[in-house]
């Protein structure tokens, strides 16, 4: 999403965000590792639950239980690259975090249902 709003003005954001803030979640039906799920729900539960929540109806920034695996793969490795920010508090958490310990995290997220 950050390539596409790159060039858009704060009102047209806005915009952007409403229209798609009107939308229920839909959590994503896609296959995952069911090896890596209970290493992941640790993880998640150590470093990510205090703003993603323990469950979607907990989360006070976004949702991730039931998002795309692959976006967030790709989202994760643009924050530790540095090619997107991320808040300082996210930084801290993602620092202390190995590939391996993100793929878990990931399949746990694309398991919930």
């Amino acid at each position: 999403m950050c390539k596409i709003v790159v060039g858009m003005t704060d009102e047209q954001i806005k915009e952007l965000a409403d229209y798609f803030a009107a939308f229920p979640f839909k959590r994503a039906q896609q296959p995952f590792k069911p090896e890596l799920v209970e290493k992941g729900r640790h993880l998640q539960e150590d470093y990510c639950a205090v703003c993603h929540g323990e469950n979607p109806a907990d989360a006070e920034k976004s949702i991730l239980h039931g998002q795309w695996a692959d976006y967030l793969r790709y989202a994760l490795s643009q924050y530790r690259s540095g090619h997107r920010k991320q808040p300082p508090s996210m930084r801290r958490q993602t620092e202390k975090l190995t590939d391996p310990d993100i793929e878990a995290i990931i399949n746990f997220y694309a398991s919930y249902r």
